[in-house]
């Protein structure tokens, strides 16, 4: 057997290898030289019929030699240590803008016990430690034991900004005080990295936020996004009036220059943990907020929260549910103004306040409008309210969603419909939601309205995507029939590229248009419809046309 170089001694005799593998070609074929010897001479002793005891053991010599070889010649362990960390990031980490959930510990882990070189691999990439994501609910075993292992695993990101997803609601109220103590120790060990954080996104019930509440200022100078979910206990002593009186004036999101993103979301809260949350409100661009059903609490620490936001671009607002002493909230616009002057989105969840939100805003450069209604008396008080923000914003807007749910007759909601995208002419994407309880909605009033008819002025005419839902919740189906009135619309904005006219002017010929100023359509998106092959041919193989039908039914 050859003598193998130094390098190769070396390798063999270390217990175990703990970084990459460095070898010439040579060097490689003299390993497998030397491991086709062993497992020659490993075959012959374990075939030995009268085997002593001493060739059993050179047997097993030879084995673990093989075993060790094989180590060394494992192709990962030729990777640089800068590939196998990137290979880590991008199998752990989730994609960009994406939201991590558990699986981020548990790919993680899973590397780090395939061997002691990726452990140590692991440990070297302080990206993969920079991210944590417990979910209390669908891992309720995280905190059984010790959970050290968070301190651990922040330590290893060497300082890089941390992103903190906690999500302690949907089991909190069965689990036991132990469980509760440790989940308290959890957050105690990430809030000491406190410093690093610049995505927190907490979920729980009042209780669980006291550790944070306690920071002071400028405790978090990276923090650029924060996310709280908080849920009222039945419990008086726990709930978030309680919170708010124990610390009325928090200011740990204060002396935050980068914080830009902000979400709240309330559920069976009787007061907003608004109230007690110091906001630095002239910084932020993005705000989410809102408060669901079981929630009953003045809205108006929205609004006041709201006329200092100077600065947003997006904002996604919905209001508790609304109670005998909140009936006369909003009044006119004079008497509560919300001049928004940067904002451009716009989506408003508005079951109990009908129009009247609106009536509060000025916001000339919004550009997507979403709003969430429910019934028929919000979607009839709905035009005079747009109008009056068109009248006092002027906005040039080019999106419109619409999301209606409704229990009574639906046909004045049709007209309403009509009426309001003829408010918005520069509108080219418009999506339209109707969930229909008792009757079926009718959209051929809007489809006729929208369908161009030569000499005949044009509603939206720089429409370029329509999207519609129809939901019928009747004891018969949940979707409902495909709109005749949508294919005479389609086929009316759509056009062959270069269909252009050349008419006589004179001495010389101009190109002219059969839909001057108008745009082509480019999108038609149905959901929950039923419908069969012939309804959709006509505009299924229209050139230029994307078709999607999701959630569709087709009949036969």
């Amino acid at each position: 057997m050859p003598v193998p170089p130094d390098k190769i001694a070396s390798y063999l005799f270390q217990s175990r290898i703990e970084g990459p593998v460095w070898l010439e070609p040579e060097e490689i074929a003299l390993l497998h030289a030397r491991r086709s010897e062993a497992e020659f001479e490993a075959t012959s002793l374990s075939a030995l019929k009268d085997a002593n005891e001493k060739s059993l053991r050179r047997a097993d010599a030879k084995l673990s030699e093989i075993a060790l070889i094989q180590n060394i010649l494992s192709p990962i362990r030729r990777l640089p240590l800068e590939i196998l960390s990137q290979i880590f990031e991008h199998v752990c980490l989730p994609k960009y803008h994406e939201r991590p959930d558990e699986d981020v510990i548990n790919t993680t882990f899973a590397l780090c016990q395939v061997c002691i070189a990726w452990r140590m691999a692991a440990y070297t990439t302080p990206a993969i430690w920079s991210k944590i994501c417990i979910e209390l609910d669908r891992k309720p075993e995280t905190f059984s034991g010790d959970v050290t292992w968070v301190k651990e695993w922040l330590t290893r990101s060497r300082g890089l900004p941390l992103d903190i997803y906690l999500f302690l609601i949907d089991v909190w109220h069965v689990v036991t005080q132990d469980v509760k103590d440790r989940v308290n120790e959890c957050l105690d060990f990430i809030l000491n990295f406190h410093s690093q954080i610049r995505t927190l996104d907490l979920s729980g019930y009042p209780p669980f936020f006291i550790p944070l509440f306690r920071l002071p200022r400028a405790s978090m100078p990276l923090l650029e996004s924060v996310s709280i979910r908080v849920t009222d206990y039945d419990n008086d002593d726990d709930s978030v009036e309680n919170l708010i009186q124990q610390h009325p004036f928090v200011e740990v999101l204060l002396g935050a220059p980068r914080l830009q993103t902000l979400k709240i979301q309330e559920s069976g809260c009787q007061m907003s943990i608004v109230q007690g949350l110091a906001l630095p409100v002239e910084q932020l661009t993005s705000l989410e907020i809102g408060a669901d059903k079981k929630s009953a609490f003045d809205p108006i620490a929205y609004l006041n929260m709201l006329r200092h936001c100077t600065n947003l671009r997006s904002l996604k607002i919905g209001f508790p549910r609304r109670t005998t002493r909140h009936l006369s909230l909003f009044g006119s616009h004079n008497s509560f103004p919300l001049f928004l002057p940067s904002l451009k989105s716009l989506d408003i969840l508005n079951g109990y306040y009908g129009g009247e939100f609106l009536s509060c805003f000025s916001v000339p450069l919004l550009k997507d409008l979403t709003l969430r209604m429910f019934g028929q008396a919000n979607m009839l008080d709905l035009p005079t309210a747009l109008s009056g923000l068109q009248s006092r914003s002027m906005t040039v807007l080019s999106s419109l969603a619409l999301q209606v749910i409704l229990n009574v007759d639906t046909a004045p909601v049709s007209q309403n419909l009509v009426a309001i995208l003829a408010m918005f002419p520069t509108l080219d994407e418009f999506r339209l939601s109707i969930t229909s309880i008792v009757s079926r909605f009718d959209l051929g009033p809007i489809l006729q309205a929208l369908t161009f008819v030569k000499g005949r002025p044009v509603l939206l005419p720089k429409l370029t995507v329509i999207d519609l839902e129809l939901t019928a919740i009747r004891m018969d189906r949940t979707t409902d029939e495909y709109p005749s009135d949508l294919t005479s619309l389609v086929l009316s904005r759509w056009w062959p590229d270069n269909s252009e006219l050349l008419v006589h002017n004179g001495d010389h010929e101009e190109k002219t248009s059969e839909h001057p100023g108008m745009s082509k359509l480019r999108q038609v998106i149905l959901r929950g419809i039923c419908y069969k092959g012939a309804d959709i041919a006509p505009i299924s193989a229209l050139s230029g046309l994307n078709l999607t039908l999701e959630e569709c039914l087709r009949l036969k």
